[in-house]
């Protein structure tokens, strides 16, 4: 289906199994893994929200990534920071 919007390059994944280890109740759910974390699950397999970032919402890119570079410091944030400048100004 990505195809068929004629990107011919992308970092998309649906894995029904992140549905359930980062507890998405919600689509669409932007999350980052907070890099510079040791990620630790809980009994049920479920990440613990301490180890990624999340944004849920019907929102841009370019907002996601900007409410989770404001909740993250760290190498996470550097993450986010560079990601936003690779999307220019498109504003």
């Amino acid at each position: 289906r990505i195809a068929e919007l004629g990107a011919s390059v992308g970092n998309i994944q649906i894995n029904p199994d992140a549905f359930h280890k980062y507890k998405v109740t919600q689509v669409p759910t932007f999350a980052l893994i907070e890099s510079d974390k040791q990620e630790q699950i809980d009994l049920e397999g479920c990440a613990l929200p301490d180890s990624f970032v999340s944004v849920v919402g019907d929102v841009s890119l370019r907002y996601a990534l900007e409410a989770m570079a404001r909740q993250s410091e760290g190498d996470t944030k550097r993450v986010l920071d560079l990601h936003l400048r690779q999307l220019g100004d498109g504003r």
